[in-house]
């Protein structure tokens, strides 16, 4: 017999005690991730209400932005801390509840590099979704353990009449897809079998997986009906009762044993385990409460709870669904099966730091990966913060993120560490603790816990490694930036009606660009420009910036206007071969030469640079690079001059190094803008082949050779047939069987190409690819033609060769965009002659 546990509330002082070091090993950072609409903001209501913070009816209590509330979807990442008592130990939880919609996974990005676990949420009827699949990815990333939640199970139960052997394999077709996105290879899946003893990819009958109808507040795992058929049968629940709760088991009453076999000693087919003890007992009180007899709602619910038998009787008031959901709730609370789930199967921070450290910390830095895999209260400093978090009613910001070693005290000297470059020594003005859309003020908190610091406003842009000043003063470097999966595609040039407001156009910019993880705010030949991820997401971020034009948040007392472009969509250059030709060109004094070519990166060399795969040159060696290749890189850095590359092609010039960095200037400023349109390039290599160096630096400075190497490069691009790539989006299109014939003429005419169709319970999942620039407005059409029957979800996915036939027009638009005057250039502009 096991120990009967219930869940309730801790106190604020047991939950600060926890916090403050004392009890590091029953801390779970939980970070609670799903598709939109799978129901993971009802959850968060239900275990908020089970900790006493909110009441039992609130709904999407962490929402707190009035864009949330208007269009029933998270944007924010909101995190908040929950203490439970189980029985004889204590739980505390950090919950973050993550955005669904696929506009906002940089929140996603950003909080899982808070947490240790994560609860994915799917609906039991729609299976795992695009973003479903794009979280997992990149959970799996940052070795994050997943846990599986099976939402709006009562869907199946009563909305489209199941059977329970039907139900189940509906539980185990929407969860199939996880085994091939997680895996159980390498180093992480190894950690959890031997750390957690247990599977990185969710199974049922490990308990890792947790069924739940999360607008109603009830569900269960099956461990809850392990211990309901120990207590029954009086059988020990610890004999691996679950494992024969799932799968292909059944119990045969002749023998009175589990069994593979689905036939008994007669032939008659046996009823599968999972069905027999686990759904038909709730199939009883469904059709007892639909009929409406107590007599039968006493008989069934008395099969696993004899003593709450007659406990509903006097339920007058609720008739059938309504009774089922009261008497569920009742019996199987999800809170329980909640907490139990993320304390049972997911790691404290103690624990999850010892296989994180390496993917957390940079290479070389040894001293601080000893330290973040210790998670010691009483080690070195080390913060991450991975975003920075608004404060209401003024413009400065809380610093979000995690402790992962030493404590953190309000009125500590810190530096933070962004982009290689260590700050100033900075006094923490106060440390809180993040409860949604509200905060806790607290002296410290120790390693493992999240944590938000109020003074770092003017420092932190974006994220950083906020370290002890006094011990940190030469290092610049400490932990991996985060990885975020998408590009701001989409764009939106904005100015102020009346140019006196020029100034707090400015100030709202920064603080827009400070407020989310992907955003740029960026001005290119004085035109100001917005880019975001999505339509919906540029739409939030630009009524962000009017309302901020009038005030912090909370505090707008002005109304002024603001005028926005349409969207639009950047375009990126790159070279199909080699150049034609060495390029040649000479410095302003005639006493210095550069020759050049350029050539397209070989596939996929690009995106690795993206995706952090290529960080440093010796990463070319698996891409087919000699080493000789390898120790020729100049320059590879995919934030300033995007995912191109540098390399000195030169033989026997030794003062070549005497102008390597106005060589790598001029190269970034060329990516950075290219050639034709003024939109950067992309996958370019260029080739320093050889150059004549005058021995003086008084002819060699940066005014001589920056603009020759400009102008060589330039020319190299122009000898090697440039072309102009387009962003794409990966489109995933839900709808009826009715409108699938509409959706998939509707995808041609928009230049996409669909190259997935799948048919569920639901209805058809249709998968596209889509030209950004053609997919503005598509979403609304595909609501109109279908009666709102249709949902699309873009995100970027590639970059692809724009169609010669819109070539023209699209450079024409560019160069007018970004202050281009006169024809296009020409190789012999830019080219010297011996």
């Amino acid at each position: 017999m096991t120990e009967e546990r219930h869940v309730c509330g801790m106190s604020s002082a047991q939950v600060a005690e926890v916090l403050a070091g004392n009890e590091i090993d029953c801390i779970r950072n939980v970070a609670i991730v799903a598709h939109v609409d799978a129901g993971k903001s009802t959850l968060c209501d239900v275990l908020l209400a089970r900790s006493g913070l909110i009441g039992r009816n609130a709904s999407c209590a962490l929402d707190s932005m009035e864009d949330e509330k208007a269009r029933g979807i998270t944007i924010k990442a909101a995190a908040v801390t929950l203490g439970y008592e189980l029985g004889s130990s204590n739980c505390v939880i950090n919950l973050i509840d993550c955005p669904g919609h696929v506009d906002f996974s940089s929140e996603v990005t950003a909080s899982l590099r808070v947490a240790d676990g994560c609860f994915i949420v799917i609906d039991s009827v729609e299976g795992v979704q695009v973003q479903t699949e794009a979280v997992i990815r990149n959970a799996v990333r940052e070795r994050v353990v997943p846990a599986l939640v099976i939402n709006k199970i009562d869907r199946l139960m009563m909305q489209l009449g199941l059977s329970p052997e039907d139900a189940y394999q509906q539980f185990v077709a929407s969860s199939l897809p996880l085994e091939g996105l997680i895996g159980e290879a390498g180093p992480f899946a190894e950690a959890c079998k031997s750390e957690l003893h247990r599977s990185l990819c969710p199974r049922a009958e490990e308990n890792s997986v947790c069924f739940t109808a999360g607008l109603k507040g009830w569900g269960f795992s099956l461990r809850t009906f392990a211990d309901l058929i120990s207590r029954k049968y009086r059988v020990p629940a610890a004999g691996g009762m679950e494992n024969r709760l799932w799968g292909d088991w059944y119990f045969n009453d002749e023998t009175k044993r589990f069994t593979r076999s689905q036939l008994d000693g007669s032939g008659q087919k046996l009823e599968r385990t999972f069905c027999r003890f686990v759904l038909r007992p709730l199939y009883s009180i469904l059709h007892a409460c639909r009929g409406g007899k107590a007599d039968e709602l006493s008989a069934a619910v008395a099969f696993y709870w004899p003593e709450k038998a007659d406990s509903f009787r006097a339920e007058t008031e609720l008739l059938g669904d309504n009774l089922f959901h009261h008497v569920m709730k009742t019996l199987l609370p999800a809170s329980d099966a909640l907490v139990g789930l993320a304390e049972g199967v997911l790691p404290s921070p103690r624990t999850a730091q010892r296989y994180r450290a390496e993917v957390l910390v940079e290479e070389g830095e040894e001293e601080l990966m000893e330290a973040v895999r210790r998670c010691d209260p009483e080690g070195p400093l080390v913060m991450f913060i991975s975003k920075m978090v608004p404060i209401p009613k003024t413009w400065n910001f809380y610093a979000f993120g995690r402790v992962f070693s030493g404590t953190l005290s309000s009125g500590s000297e810190v530096r933070v560490l962004e982009g290689g470059v260590p700050s100033r020594p900075t006094k923490l003005q106060s440390v809180v603790v993040m409860m949604g859309h509200r905060e806790e003020r607290t002296q410290k908190l120790a390693a493992g816990c999240p944590a938000a610091v109020g003074g770092l406003s003017d420092i932190v842009s974006k994220s950083g490694t906020v370290v002890a000043a006094a011990i940190q003063e030469e290092r610049q470097t400490a932990m991996r930036p985060l990885q975020l999966d998408l590009s701001p595609v989409v764009t939106s040039s904005v100015e102020c009606s009346k140019a006196a407001d020029k100034v707090h156009l400015v100030k709202a910019l920064r603080w827009l660009a400070k407020s989310d993880p992907l955003v740029k705010c960026t001005v290119e030949n004085n035109e100001t420009v917005v880019a975001a991820a999505g339509e919906l997401h540029l739409e939030v971020c630009l009524k962000q910036l009017r309302d901020r034009m009038n005030g912090p948040p909370g505090a707008e007392t002005a109304d002024r206007k603001l005028t926005v472009s349409e969207p639009a969509v950047p375009y990126k250059e790159t070279v199909t071969t080699y150049s034609s030709q060495q390029c040649l060109a000479k410095s302003s004094n005639k006493l210095n030469r550069i020759y050049v070519t350029a050539e397209p990166l070989a596939e996929g060399i690009a995106e690795a640079i993206e995706k952090r795969e290529i960080s440093q040159p010796r990463d070319l060696l698996a891409w087919g690079w000699t080493s000789e290749e390898v120790k020729s890189v100049m320059h590879l850095d995919r934030l300033e001059s995007g995912p191109n590359i540098l390399v000195n092609a030169t033989k026997g010039v030794p003062n070549i190094n005497d102008v390597r960095q106005h060589l790598v200037s001029a190269f970034s400023a060329v990516m950075g803008e290219a050639v034709l349109c003024g939109g950067g390039a992309r996958g370019v290599r260029i080739n320093i082949e050889d150059v004549m160096i005058h021995p003086d630096n008084a002819h060699r400075g940066p005014s001589e050779i920056i603009p020759a190497a400009r102008r060589a490069m330039s020319a190299a691009i122009l000898c090697s047939e440039p072309q102009l790539l387009e962003p794409i989006f990966d489109c995933k299109i839900d709808t009826s069987e009715t409108h699938a014939g509409g959706v998939r003429s509707l995808v041609p005419r928009r230049r996409g190409v669909t190259y997935d169709e799948q048919h569920t319970v639901a209805g058809v999942c249709i998968a596209a690819s889509v030209p950004v620039s053609s997919s503005f407005g598509m979403a609304q059409e595909l609501r109109s033609r279908s009666g709102g029957k249709s949902s699309m979800q873009c995100s970027f996915s590639h970059w692809a060769p724009l169609p010669e036939t819109l070539f023209d027009e699209a450079v024409s638009r560019s160069r007018a965009k970004n202050g281009l005057r006169g024809p296009l250039p020409q190789f012999k502009d830019y080219i010297d002659r011996l």
